[in-house]
């Protein structure tokens, strides 16, 4: 069985994060494995509070993995600090064989600021360079990139920038340029371009879709899926992920890449 490595944050309501990603890896068929970086006190209306945990801890996290489990691909979810973010650099740098999906996660859908101000520019010098793909959405594509994103040929232009920071491929999710469809737009080879167009759904906001698709991605990659092919298959799980919402609190409803399973048990 191939492995896959969550490096992220947990969510206590179990829609994003580690939870998240274990469900995915789960429901695609690899064994997930897991570095906590933080605890949240979340729920579907609310980051309520995050607890760090120590950098220490979070380097015997993936050495504990590393040398017994060794991932076949590994993905980077909330970091939060510059200490956790020094951590996973020096803890991955040697790791030049193992595809690495960086999630930039910037902030949480409910609003509340899951890596810290004196922290981004960390992130962007050390996690950027060694990732195979990084996957923002628009609003981080924007904040990575530094432009405001309202066309496609905008999307084009914020994949290139973030390349520049060291990316080796680049997946700009989330694009509606006045249409009826969503459209993510992934740089990869050298500057080509791959288009992956989905009807938009009557669904305002949804919480952890962004962790689903950069988790189906490492998924695949672990299981030895070429990059566009994984991006594309990941893309197309997640919006079933997706329209199959559930609505579990008060507040956002959350992705369920769990729903052909939960659909069969019933």
């Amino acid at each position: 069985m191939k492995i896959a490595l969550s490096i992220a944050g947990s969510d206590s309501g179990a829609g994003a994060g580690i939870q998240a990603d274990l469900k995915m890896f789960s429901a695609l068929g690899v064994y997930g494995c897991t570095a906590i970086t933080a605890i949240t006190a979340q729920n579907t209306k609310q980051v309520a509070e995050i607890f760090e945990i120590s950098p220490l801890m979070v380097e015997q996290q993936i050495r504990s993995i590393m040398m017994d489990m060794r991932p076949n691909a590994i993905k980077i979810g909330m970091v939060y600090s510059t200490p956790i973010i020094d951590t996973v650099y020096l803890s991955l740098k040697k790791t030049s064989k193992i595809p690495i999906v960086l999630d930039p996660i910037l902030a949480a859908g409910t609003g509340a600021k899951l890596l810290r101000t004196e922290a981004y520019k960390s992130f962007v010098s050390k996690l950027i360079p060694l990732s195979t793909l990084i996957t923002p959405n628009r609003m981080e594509a924007e904040k990575l990139a530094d432009i405001v994103i309202k066309t496609e040929n905008d999307a084009i232009e914020a994949a290139r920038k973030i390349n520049k920071l060291g990316a080796e491929n680049v997946i700009v999710k989330g694009g509606r340029f006045g249409s009826a469809h969503v459209t993510d737009l992934l740089l990869y080879s050298k500057g080509d371009i791959m288009k992956f167009t989905n009807p938009v759904l009557k669904i305002k906001e949804i919480h952890g879709s962004g962790c689903n698709f950069s988790s189906a991605v490492t998924a695949y990659l672990a299981k030895g899926v070429a990059l566009t092919e994984a991006c594309k298959i990941a893309n197309e799980y997640v919006h079933i992920a997706i329209r199959n919402a559930v609505t579990i609190g008060r507040g956002l409803p959350i992705a369920n890449p769990l729903s052909i399973i939960y659909r069969d048990s019933s």
